[in-house]
C-alpha cells in the first residue's frame, strides 16, 4: 500500500483522497490530508463516509520542517493547495525524493 500525502483540504483535495482511497489498485493507497486549517480536517475527520485508510494533519507548508516531515516516507505528494504555495512544496518534495 502506498502512502499518499494531499495537501489542502478544500473541495478538491477532500474529492482527490476520496477517490485514491477507494482505488482498489494493487492494494491501494493510504492517505493524508494535510491543511493548515483544523476546522476544514475535523469536517473531513468526522465523516462516517471516510475509509479508515484516510487520515488527517494539521500542516503549515510555510514551515520548512513541517512539510519535510510530513513528507517524510511517502510514495507521492499531490497538491491541492492555492497556487502561490505550489512551487515551494514541489521542492520539499523533490529535496524529499518524493
Amino acid at each position: 500500500m502506498h502512502n499518499i500525502l494531499v495537501i489542502g483540504a478544500g473541495k478538491i483535495g477532500s474529492v482527490v483522497a476520496d477517490l485514491l482511497v477507494d482505488t482498489p489498485e494493487a492494494g491501494g493507497y493510504r492517505v493524508t490530508v494535510a491543511d493548515r486549517s483544523a476546522a476544514l480536517l475535523a469536517g473531513i475527520a468526522a465523516d462516517p463516509r471516510r475509509s479508515p485508510r484516510l487520515s488527517t494533519l494539521v500542516l503549515d507548508v510555510n514551515d520548512p520542517a513541517q512539510l519535510q516531515a510530513a513528507l517524510a516516507g511517502r510514495f507521492a505528494v499531490l497538491s491541492a493547495a492555492p497556487f502561490h504555495l505550489t512551487l515551494q512544496i514541489a521542492q520539499a518534495a523533490r529535496a524529499a525524493g518524493v
